[in-house]
């Protein structure tokens, strides 16, 4: 049996990684922006950039959905009420 204190832990750190994650995402996408806004007319530079800003974005998404998500079990472990799973 996992220790609920241990359990929140868990979750407490995953969610300090995921939201270092996104901003180092967030910033990666500005740069990308950047990038493109510079390229000009350089068709290759401005897909190459566009396909990297959406995938960077759904990542974010995701990630932010695993944030709510880890919330949501610290909630219920500070409730006395812990979920099956840790993921």
């Amino acid at each position: 049996m996992v220790i609920p204190s241990l359990l929140a832990e868990f979750y407490r750190e995953r969610i300090e990684d995921n939201l270092a994650l996104m901003e180092y995402l967030a910033r990666d996408i500005g740069e990308m922006n950047r990038i493109r806004e510079g390229a000009g007319r350089d068709w290759g530079i401005e897909e190459l950039t566009r396909a990297i800003i959406f995938e960077e974005g759904q990542t974010i998404e995701l990630l932010r959905k695993e944030v709510e998500n880890d919330r949501k079990e610290i909630s219920k472990l500070k409730k006395g009420r812990p979920s099956e799973s840790p993921a």
